[in-house]
């Protein structure tokens, strides 16, 4: 459920929990401000304007980063089905797949209503994980029925093959769908608890399955992930496997493409009156294009950056969404999950930070994202003065 934690598996189960209380708080904050359009209009209404300004602003930061993964995983997956080693290959077909998936994703939500886009992006995101859940039980059942079954060695670190990257890339973009799309789609938050919840479970579901097959087919070495099920199923299965898979990939990026281009067309349309609303959307697209370049040609490292700079970006966004339900005065529940959450939060980074065993891959995209945030608050400050002025 986020960008930086190997795709599924126990990172996806954190997200879970941390989207499930953030649903929590956003349906309380709802009841506050009934009337609110956004996220932002909700935090704003215990925290103040300048808070929810920061909101919106740290969001739309999010949401063109998650759009450029999603586009970016995309590509990879198209280029996957007919190519044996798309990674290894130069080539500017996969930003070419990623930048016209990302043009017509956004020409979708801008021109459909967004009740039929986000329709359409629950289609994908469910065809698109049942797939993936299928693939999980084919490599348990084949691991837990023959004995000797033996699989290409799985490395513990080093570079990701073509399919480790499209399940972590593709199963990011799903993770973020629903939630992040009703966050910015609030005003029906109080309407789509059980919906959310059904979707998390069901994402956790998956994430677990496909952990278990990883550890069923090779048990000797011990994973916190289950982004190499899908490698396991092509060495079990063939071709069959990864046509499906690329299938599945395409299914689950245009899922979470289209969820953040809503958001995003969302976010762009309720930010201030006398700018054209068309013109901050094209700026949110040309951004999202720019990191897809980036990252499909490894320039700036923008590969391992932006993953990392659009999950904290989130945690952030939730983490003043915690402070804001807090602030409500009817019940201990908002005072737990101030004091729970930190740690949660806490945990998601720390976790992926003590597998690699070292802190020095993450000092950039750290720099990035407290850059992104600073400049947010600024922002998001000055323009809170200047409506009240």
């Amino acid at each position: 459920m986020s960008a930086g934690a190997g795709g599924n598996g126990l990172g996806t189960l954190a997200g879970a929990i941390v989207f499930g209380t953030v649903i929590y708080a956003l349906v309380r904050l709802r009841r506050r401000a009934p009337h609110g359009a956004t996220t932002g209009d909700l935090v704003a209404s215990t925290l103040g304007r300048g808070a929810g300004e920061t909101v919106t602003i740290l969001q739309l930061a999010a949401y063109t980063a998650f759009a450029a993964l999603s586009a970016t995983a995309f590509g990879l997956a198209v280029l996957f089905a007919y190519v044996d080693d798309p990674l290894g290959i130069d080539t500017w077909l996969w930003p070419l797949y990623g930048l016209a998936a990302l043009t017509v994703a956004a020409v979708v939500a801008y021109a459909l209503p967004a009740r039929a886009t986000a329709a359409i992006a629950a289609v994908l995101a469910g065809v698109g994980a049942l797939g993936l859940f299928y693939v999980a039980l084919a490599v348990t059942a084949k691991a837990l029925t023959d004995p000797d079954l033996l699989i290409n060695p799985l490395p513990d670190a080093g570079p990701w093959t073509a399919l480790a990257v499209i399940g972590a890339l593709a199963f990011a973009a799903k993770g973020v769908i629903g939630v992040e799309l009703i966050t910015t789609q609030s005003d029906r938050v109080a309407s789509v608890g059980r919906p959310m919840a059904t979707g998390i479970i069901v994402a956790a579901v998956v994430a677990v399955t496909c952990w278990y097959a990883v550890r069923a087919a090779d048990p000797g070495v011990a994973r916190i992930d289950g982004r190499w099920a899908t490698a396991i199923a092509q060495d079990l299965f063939g071709d069959a496997a990864r046509y499906a898979y690329a299938g599945i990939a395409v299914s689950l990026s245009l899922a979470g493409l289209l969820a953040m281009m809503l958001g995003i067309v969302r976010l762009t349309g309720t930010m201030e009156a006398h700018r054209v609303p068309e013109v901050q959307l094209v700026s949110a697209v040309v951004v999202a294009a720019l990191l897809v370049v980036g990252m499909t040609r490894a320039w700036l490292h923008a590969d391992e950056i932006v993953p990392w700079v659009a999950m904290w970006l989130l945690l952030l966004v939730y983490a003043v969404i915690i402070e804001a339900n807090a602030r409500l005065d009817d019940g201990p529940a908002g005072w737990w999950l101030r004091v729970v959450m930190p740690a949660v939060f806490l945990a998601m980074i720390l976790l992926p930070i003590g597998t690699a065993r070292s802190i020095v891959p993450f000092l950039p995209p750290l720099a990035v994202t407290l850059v992104i945030a600073v400049l947010a608050s600024g922002v998001g400050a000055a323009k809170a003065r200047h409506a009240t002025g």
